[in-house]
């Protein structure tokens, strides 16, 4: 053998061990190679969702006020002062036990179809103020309702019963849920011949709270107001699971 050529050989080990090492560190496994030697892990994925519900122990009502005029200025300057009259009210109404602030607010042109010419034309404008208001007292959504309507409001916009702290009932969507993920990931196992060796990865994917709305949420509001009784308020969560398995012996 020419021992010209032995260096040459070494050298291209050298470069092929160095290789093999920098993918090892890269985080790749070559096959057939000796960092390939363990089995990749057998893995099931599954993921599971739950709901508890409360008792609502908060109300949101969103009272408008909206006025139409022919002029700008004119719809603005009218809707101000029915609001004015509104938030006073209402204040007297909810004293400390309430909060009352600004939802929304817009001023938009209307305008009607003329059909004759396939052209519109301006009406006038519409101004809209809306008031969000915040009960602990669930009791006095009436009186709310009936005390901003009487003094200008002429729109109920939505009426919702949610929680105040729904961190307990997410607690226990979460158990639950991890429950039934792994329940599942179990029952997959069995039909398969494998047991549940671990849990490699949990998280939680979703989060959803569904308040309580009354039936009378959104439209014109009337002199005889109707406040339904709420259900309870749900919350779901979800929780997703890697669990590592192994052939069930035999």
């Amino acid at each position: 053998m020419d021992s010209r050529r032995i260096p040459f050989v070494c050298h291209t080990r050298r470069r092929h061990a160095a290789a093999l090492l920098l993918l090892g560190a890269l985080g790749f496994v070559l096959p057939g190679s000796a960092l390939g030697d363990d089995e990749e892990p057998r893995v099931i994925r599954v993921s599971g969702e739950a709901t508890a519900s409360a008792p609502p122990d908060q109300v949101i009502v969103e009272l408008a006020v909206v006025t139409e005029r022919d002029r700008a200025a004119d719809a603005v300057e009218e809707n101000a002062r029915l609001l004015d009259a509104v938030i006073a009210a209402l204040r007297k109404e909810v004293g400390k036990q309430g909060r009352i602030e600004t939802a929304s607010y817009s001023l938009s042109p209307r305008y009607s179809y003329v059909k004759s010419s396939n052209t519109r034309s301006l009406e006038g404008y519409t101004a809209r103020n809306s008031l969000r208001i915040t009960l602990d007292d669930l009791d006095r959504v009436g009186a709310v309702i009936d005390r901003g309507t009487a003094a200008g409001a002429n729109e109920v916009q939505s009426l919702k019963f949610t929680l105040k702290n729904d961190e307990p009932q997410h607690d226990e969507a979460l158990r639950a849920a991890a429950l039934r993920a792994m329940a599942k990931a179990r029952t997959i196992a069995d039909a398969l011949g494998l047991d549940v060796e671990e849990v490699i990865s949990v998280d939680e994917t979703t989060r959803v709270v569904r308040p309580a709305y009354a039936e009378m949420a959104a439209g014109r509001a009337s002199a005889a107001t109707p406040v339904v009784a709420p259900g309870g308020v749900d919350v779901r969560a979800q929780v997703n699971l890697r669990v590592g398995v192994s052939p069930r012996d035999r």
